[in-house]
């Protein structure tokens, strides 16, 4: 009994009894639901004219409910320029995100687009990872507001009223141009990916 306890001891010591950390697919296609809460800093500069900022935090799900990222969890730091927000065109887009799984290992990714309408897709790529994720690349297609801004359930901290949170919505009639003020929003994208590990 002592050499089995012994030898359990060193195997836990060495290693070898260790669990394995999870193997990824090293080159594939995978469509995403992304589920997540940004909360921006939106300042008025015309009558439908907004430019943010923040941070956007929440989780990738694997379309498949399974395999490559599934349930990762992300974090961006985003700068929106949106000239016309009721009608989504988006003069710039810009976000880099680190994407991590439970072992702790991560994606970086950068999008880096415009867009005409709240339907259109736009783009960007995955830049690098680490562990096993290491020397990924890849491309990114997303749909951000996936059935229009309206699709996103809104609670907001707003100055100088809580009901000017409605601006970022199409009611924007109810901000004062200049106005600068806080807004949380959750809401969910849909992402493409093609990705390369070495």
């Amino acid at each position: 009994m002592a050499a089995i306890a012994i030898s359990c001891g060193l195997a836990v010591l060495f290693g070898f009894g260790s669990v394995a950390r999870a193997q990824v697919q090293k080159s594939g296609k995978a469509t995403f639901q992304v589920v997540g809460q940004e909360n921006l800093a939106l300042q008025k500069f015309g009558d439908t004219y907004y430019i943010g900022s923040g941070t956007l935090r929440g989780v990738y799900h694997n379309s498949a409910g399974e395999g490559f990222a599934h349930n990762m969890g992300y974090e961006c730091s985003a700068f929106f320029d949106i000239p016309d927000l009721p009608k989504g065109v988006v003069a710039a887009e810009l976000a880099a995100c680190i994407l991590r799984d439970r072992d702790g290992d991560a994606i970086f990714t950068k999008i880096n687009c415009s867009f005409a309408s709240w339907d259109e897709w736009c783009g960007g790529k995955i830049v690098s990872g680490t562990g096993k994720y290491a020397g990924i690349s890849g491309t990114i297609r997303t749909k951000r507001f996936v059935g229009g801004a309206n699709s996103y359930r809104r609670s907001c901290i707003a100055s100088p009223k809580p009901e000017d949170c409605k601006a970022f919505y199409g009611s924007g009639a109810q901000v004062t141009v200049g106005t600068t003020y806080a807004l949380e929003g959750l809401g969910t994208q849909l992402d493409e990916w093609e990705w390369k590990i070495p």
